[in-house]
């Protein structure tokens, strides 16, 4: 089943079947004004050589024009005198001639600035002389000024001294009465990182020096490390040592080629609150209106395909490389792609398009998976022309579709196949578009900048819930490709600039300067077109957001999550664009199987063709929602279900608004707090209002009005619905009312809202419920704020309202004892049970078992209680099955006799019993999950939220534990065995583990190994072997226990090994075959069983036989036969009568050196029950022939 994140499900009718027609754009002059005045914002930043913009921040005392007074006096008429804006003394004292000094020039330029020091205020002992120059009998002497040995930069004294030791001029910046830190609070490897994150792209660290830093635009001095390096230029950079913030950075190289990328997009979206409704909807001309932001983190390519560089944070570009520029909304993060036609393009090179012949195309229909290469033939060198980018042609017609995979109107994925568009080039990802849908018109995939490209045809795994027939597949006819014909390595810096705008579109390859935006979807109107833009805008800006607080909060501060991989989005997605009347996507969603985001265009509003569709890619609040979603995947796998969906929904909702509000966005001075309010439907609001006890009517709110969702009063079992409980709840910790928990002061979160922090930090434990997500935040407080999370300030306290007022504050009352069960982190340990009673109750309760399983096959059995005890219904609820990675697997559900049986969404069914059986065909950990009914077989969907239990379900279980991890005597000796073990372990995507930097074991570790116990041969744990208690009969060998290694398939291992303590022998004589059983702790503390090895015979040091409990009785049902063998070979156990008849054979094969165990329990090999008497055990084998009794006594 393919997994996804949906983001909205409520379907209503649709306003309109047309295309509407096309709205007029904002006027070319409006945009050219925006574009001129983001450039000037720019370039005109403060700097620390902006010295003509610098404000006047101080005027000189009287004591210093005094001294000027005096100065002149002394040295004659002429001199001039100019004060720093900042400092007030003097940076400049021109236009005159000292008297003479006497000595060398550098001995010269002491005494002057010795006699003048109540005038310059320059303290000669901070000065080293950095450059000398002679010219035309002056001496120019230039000074570095050094605060304790740390350069002060951009700081300089310059002395001119004439020949006859005058002095004709002085120029200074100097810093005076310097009063600042000089210990760093950041190191220099993360203001490298920062650097890098900042610059986006690879450099090569030349240096990393502390420097003192004027910051003129605050104008004070600050600690920073100046940090060279080089890679697309000559870069160096000035990081705060306090919060790890980029002051200042240049480039120090003298570019050929530069200029600056922006677009038109929604700062948050067209409607961003208040009335959006769909059937009488506001006009567009109320809209908000469209901005000019700086695009960053974009590649522009330079000459050809073969270079390309990155823009920064202000959206500029620049580059030694001389050359035409071309370039699409693609980054080293994000590749956004159109299913309706070519994606965005812009040059200025003079391109042409052409086209070849290169056939591709899948079996027909297709049924794995499978990569197709293309390459060009070179045609353009010979012309003096550079090839720039490819795109394929995908043919198509009704009765020869294009069909990959298959998603409906909802987005729901009904069969998870992708085509992906590959450039083989590109580091990392090399995806850079993903199809899914039918297409019955020929259209353009996503370009790639690189003469060969690939097609990956990924066939998924057959889903059940969704049959249908095979799909067609694709064919590509031919391969359009452009080459620029305008000496492509000549710069054009003054139609180097790129607006990603409606009102810049040119589509002529005549003209200097070309942009392509696709309009088809309303005409040529420009709402919609944005979506491209709008969509590579918003995402970079959530990435950044993330950049800052995804963070080890411990130096080196390194990222918790990996996010520098490249992923590929679609815009305009459909399981049908060709259809008539088209019918918009209803949805957006995060794919995790495929890594991309694929966003719908949504419902068209209004009532005839001059509506608008309501595109999902035109709301920065949802397609951040959907980037979050990634951020969650790249810590650790979710459960779409239950209150596990709901928290990353909750997520997905607080950090996106979180973001906005962190670049200061806000709706008309107002604080963002809904998200989807432009779709029209499935809006969220996460304020609650400013009354603390308005809680939201049952069962489910008017969207988006200011209300509290409770726990279990406002439960819908529906994860979106649902999230609110949890969101608003997080929401108010950062929205500046009483609860709210303010920002950092130090590095590396300086500035940065605390709620952000511990949030994110939080999702580190892997929380699966509402409960132990309070846990998490409980020991984040308490690891990041030790002093004020329960004392002082008391951060705590807020926490713990916030989530108290949401009904978040404990586990429900009345539930069975294996009570907090509802998610994989708190799953309770069912590898030794085969029988289990336990409730569905209260509302909103789920169960998770989590059991080692051996391949082979699998059963659970669930009786359900009864509904009623008036009639033969029973509640209605269901089996689901997921490995350890959370991918769902299989499930079992009831036929559902009916929704609403006393009240809403309270489901039964006349089947007292279902059962699930599953062929497990790679031992290790699993989890079973004993939930409500589905709605409609849709297992994230819950129309029986309702459906609960008092009386108990009976949940019966038949597996095989043993051989779910595995085991071996690594060296021998009797009553001192070393025995090896390696077990499966669950991996995921954390870089870095934000709970324990510190910690030995690798961050993506779910659980870390606990201890390893023993069980007998007939598999019960022996009490006294747990490696971790004190007096046990094992224990770890030091520093064995390792995460490194990986088995056949690829799964990481936990590996280590258990020594028996001398003694064991004694204290367990009946013991010889043992089975190993390893526990791993997880990061909410619970142990958990990770698997049970297959049977090992422990060493001995003789060869025989004891008989032990030899009286078979009501007491005692079995005897136990431990035999001790010193070398391998074939094994005989028998019993006999007295009159030597053959009753039972116990054993009869081959063993292995050691000492094995088996029972007899009383019976004949028929089954039959021995009666009552003395028996005899004959046991022949290695080194033993011998006799022994039993006695039976019935």
């Amino acid at each position: 089943m393919t997994r996804k994140i949906l983001l909205f499900i409520f379907l209503l009718p649709l306003a309109c079947w047309t295309a509407p027609a096309s709205a007029a754009g904002r006027s070319p002059k409006a945009e050219k004004l925006s574009a001129s005045a983001e450039r000037r914002a720019r370039i005109q930043k403060f700097s620390p050589l902006s010295d003509s913009i610098r404000p006047l921040r101080k005027s000189p005392s009287a004591s210093t024009i005094d001294a000027f007074k005096k100065f002149s006096v002394k040295h004659g008429n002429g001199w001039r005198v100019r004060y720093s804006p900042r400092t007030a003394i003097p940076e400049a004292v021109i236009g005159g001639r000292t008297a003479r000094y006497n000595g060398s020039p550098e001995e010269a330029a002491a005494a002057f600035l010795s006699d003048t020091k109540d005038l310059l205020n320059v303290d000669i002992s901070q000065l080293r002389l950095a450059h000398k120059k002679e010219f035309m009998g002056t001496t120019h002497l230039n000074y570095q000024q050094l605060y304790n040995g740390i350069p002060v930069e951009f700081s300089y004294v310059r002395v001119h001294v004439d020949k006859d030791g005058t002095v004709s001029g002085y120029q200074a910046k100097f810093e005076p009465a310097i009063s600042l830190s000089l210990i760093p609070l950041v190191s220099p490897d993360y203001a490298v990182s920062a650097a890098l994150a900042d610059l986006g792209h690879p450099m090569k660290i030349k240096k990393a020096s502390l420097v003192i830093f004027p910051d003129e635009a605050d104008g004070v001095l600050k600690l920073a490390w100046k940090i060279l390096g080089r890679g697309n230029g000559s870069w160096v950079y000035y990081v705060d040592t306090s919060n790890a913030k980029v002051l200042f950075k240049y480039d120090d190289l003298r570019y050929a080629t530069n200029g600056a990328v922006s677009a038109t997009v929604y700062d948050i979206s067209p409607i961003p609150t208040g009335n959006s409704a769909l059937d009488f909807p506001p006009p567009e001309t109320s809209w908000t209106p469209p901005v000019l932001r700086a695009i960053s983190n974009q590649y522009v390519w330079v000459g050809s395909y073969a270079t390309s560089v990155v823009t920064d944070v202000d959206g500029s570009y620049t580059t030694a490389q001389d050359g035409k520029v071309f370039a699409s909304l693609k980054g080293p993060y994000f590749s956004v792609t159109n299913f309706r036609g070519p994606s965005a393009h812009f040059d200025n090179g003079g391109g042409e398009w052409r086209s070849q012949l290169t056939a591709r195309e899948s079996p027909h229909p297709y049924a794995n998976t499978q990569t197709f290469s293309v390459s060009l033939t070179n045609d353009w060198t010979a012309q003096g022309y550079t090839f720039a980018k490819v795109m394929p042609h995908f043919s198509a017609d009704p009765v020869r579709p294009f069909q990959v995979g298959a998603l409906d109107i909802d987005g729901t994925i009904t069969s998870g196949d992708e085509l992906h568009v590959k450039n083989p080039a590109l580091a990392g990802n090399t995806y850079v578009g993903s199809y899914i849908g039918n297409r019955t018109t020929g259209f353009y995939g996503a370009s790639v900048e690189n003469p060969s490209y690939e097609l990956e045809l990924k066939a998924a795994d057959p889903d059940p819930l969704y049959p249908h027939d095979p799909y067609y597949g694709f064919k590509v006819d031919i391969s359009t490709y452009m080459v620029l014909t305008r000496t492509p390595t000549t710069p054009d810096n003054a139609n180097g600039n790129i607006f990603w705008s409606t009102n810049s579109v040119v589509a002529s390859s005549t003209m200097t300067r070309v942009t392509w935006l696709d309009m088809s979807l309303d005409g040529n109107g420009s709402s919609n077109s944005l979506a491209e833009a709008n969509v590579f805008y918003h995402l970079n800006k959530a990435h950044s957001y993330f950049g800052d607080i995804n963070k080890d909060p411990a130096p080196p501060y390194n990222p918790g999550a990996d996010l520098s991989g490249r992923m590929s989005v679609m815009v305009h997605a459909s399981g049908a664009p060709d259809a008539d009347p088209y019918l918009g996507m209803q949805n957006a969603y995060y794919d995790f199987d495929h890594d991309n985001i694929l966003l719908g265009d949504g419902i068209m509003d209004g009532m005839d063709t001059s509506g608008k569709y309501r595109s999902f890619a035109l709301d920065g609040t949802i397609i951040r929602h959907e980037y979050t979603h990634k951020v969650i995947n790249q810590i650790y796998p979710i459960v779409n279900f239950g209150e596990f969906g709901a928290i990353s929904e909750a997520m997905a909702d607080y950090f996106s608004i979180a973001s906005f509000k962190a670049d200061g966005i806000t709706v008309g001075g107002n604080d963002l707090s809904i998200l989807g309010n432009f779709l029209g439907f499935g809006k969220r609001n996460l304020y609650t209002g400013a009354n603390p006890v308005n809680y939201c009517p049952y069962p489910y709110p008017d969207e988006g009005i200011e209300c509290v969702m409770r726990m279990p009063q406002n439960w819908e079992g529906e994860v979106h619905d649902d999230s609110l409980m949890l969101s608003q709840a997080l929401y108010s910790l950062r929205d500046g009312g009483s609860r709210s928990l303010g920002t950092f002061a130090d590095a590396p979160f300086a500035g940065l809202q605390r709620s952000d922090i511990f949030i994110f930090n939080a999702l580190f434990y892997f929380p699966d419920n509402f409960i132990n997500f309070k846990d998490a935040l409980e020991m984040v407080c308490l690891r990041l704020e030790p002093a004020n999370c329960k004392a002082g300030i008391n951060y705590w306290n807020s926490i713990s309202q916030a989530l108290d007022k949401h009904g978040i504050s404990g586990p429900q009352p009345g539930g069975d004892p294996y009570e907090p069960n509802s998610g994989p982190a708190y799953a309770t340990d069912a590898g030794s049970m085969s029988v289990i009673s336990a409730t569905i109750y209260p509302v909103a309760d789920v169960d998770y078992y989590s059991i080692p399983l051996n391949k082979g096959t699998f059963t659970a059995n669930l009786s359900l209680p009864r509904a009623d005890p008036n009639d033969a219904l029973y509640s209605a609820f269901t089996l689901y099955l997921f490995d350890a990675d959370r991918n769902y697997l299989a499930e079992a559900a009831p036929i559902i006799y009916d929704y609403d049986y006393v009240g809403v969404r309270n489901c039964r069914t006349d089947s007292p019993v279902i059962s699930l059986t599953y062929d497990v065909a790679q031992a290790g950990r699993y989890y079973l999950l004993v939930a409500v009914a589905p709605e409609l077989d849709n297992y994230w969907n819950n129309s029986c939220a309702n459906t609960v239990s008092s009386s108990p379900y009976k949940l019966a279980l038949d597996f095989t534990p043993q051989g779910s991890a595995a085991a071996w005597i690594e060296n021998g000796v009797f009553d001192n065995d070393i025995i090896k073990f390696t077990v499966p372990y669950a991996s995921f995507s954390s870089e870095t583990n934000l709970v324990c930097s510190t910690c030995a074991y690798p961050a993506s570790v779910e659980t870390v190994f606990e201890y390893a116990q023993l069980r007998d041969h007939n598999h019960l744990p022996l009490a006294l072997t747990k490696t971790n208690i004190p007096g046990s009969y094992t224990a770890l060998v030091p520093n064995s226990a390792s995460y490194n290694e990986t088995d056949s398939q690829g799964r990481h291992l936990i590996t280590g090994q258990v020594r028996l303590q001398p003694g064991f022998a004694a204290r367990y004589p009946g013991v010889g075959t043992v089975y190993v059983e390893i526990f791993g702790r997880n990061r909410f503390g619970r142990a958990v069983s990770l698997g049970v090895s297959g049977a090992i015979n422990l060493s001995t040091n003789e060869s025989g036989v004891i008989a032990y409990n030899n009286v078979i009785n009501s007491a005692n049902a079995k005897a136990i036969i431990r035999y001790d063998v010193q070398s391998s070979g074939q094994l005989s156990i028998k019993v006999y009568t007295q009159t030597g008849t053959l009753v039972k054979t116990v054993y009869d094969g081959s063993v292995t050196a050691g000492k094995g165990t088996v029972d007899w329990n009383g019976t004949n090999d028929n089954g039959g029950k021995a009666a009552s008497g003395i028996y005899f055990l004959k046991v022949n084998g290695p080194g033993i022939n011998k006799v022994d009794k039993i006695a039976v006594v019935r």
